[in-house]
């Protein structure tokens, strides 16, 4: 036993090391989006939704990253892309608002109720399915980096890797909070938000269903 403590220890700082690699790599654009998503906060979409709307969104993406989950099977990044017509919808929607000359609903749901209470912990909501929906479409090709991964690790190191996920992630929404809320941001988000709001929506999924490679998928549908 005293023997394997060596060889464990180092295979648990190399797993360490990689997970803060597969992490970093795999989520840096997703910092800018959490940075963009806490901008946006008010009284319908609230902190609550953006923190636990990426962990659920995470937690989707490594449970489909699973070496052998669900019978070996494993959503392609294409179909996860297909999740970049949400935010494009939206984009478009809050467009249409806009050239009406009507106020967008937040997410284009419901407009808010600014007399409801504020909660860290909220209820299962659109706000909080949208903020999973983007997460999991920006992440899909998160998989492609993780299945591999996954399937060197031994059950030891995948908890560690998980561990580290997990913490990884409520640190990064801790970043894009700080960030988004600095003076600078906030002003220009705030002068430039109402009309930038919607084609930056438009822009994350175009750019989703294309870095997914999603017209893969629709292109035998467009043909037929």
């Amino acid at each position: 036993m005293i023997n394997d403590a060596g060889p464990m220890k180092e295979e648990l700082l190399t797993a360490s090391a990689a997970a803060f690699a597969a992490f970093g790599v795999t989520n840096l654009d997703n910092l800018l989006i959490l940075m963009f998503l806490f901008t946006q906060v008010n009284g319908a979409l609230r902190m609550g939704h953006i923190v636990w709307g990426q962990y659920l969104g995470m937690t989707f993406l490594l449970l489909l990253s699973l070496p052998g989950f669900f019978g070996g099977l494993v959503l392609a990044p294409a179909w996860l892309g297909l999740l970049g017509f949400l935010p494009l919808g939206m984009g478009l929607s809050r467009l249409r608002s806009l050239s009406l000359g009507e106020e967008a609903p937040p997410w284009g749901i419901a407009a808010p109720n600014r007399t409801r209470k504020t909660r860290f912990f909220p209820r299962f909501s659109a706000e909080l399915y949208s903020v999973a929906a983007i997460t999991v479409a920006n992440g899909g090709d998160n998989i492609g980096v993780y299945v591999p991964f996954f399937a060197t690790l031994n059950p030891w190191q995948l908890i560690l890797v998980l561990g580290i996920f997990y913490a990884l992630a409520g640190l990064e929404c801790g970043a894009a909070y700080f960030l988004a809320s600095q003076p600078p941001i906030g002003k220009l988000i705030n002068r430039r938000g109402k009309r930038l709001v919607p084609w930056l929506l438009i822009a994350l999924g175009l750019w989703i269903l294309w870095d997914s490679r999603s017209y893969e998928v629709l292109a035998p549908v467009l043909r037929s």
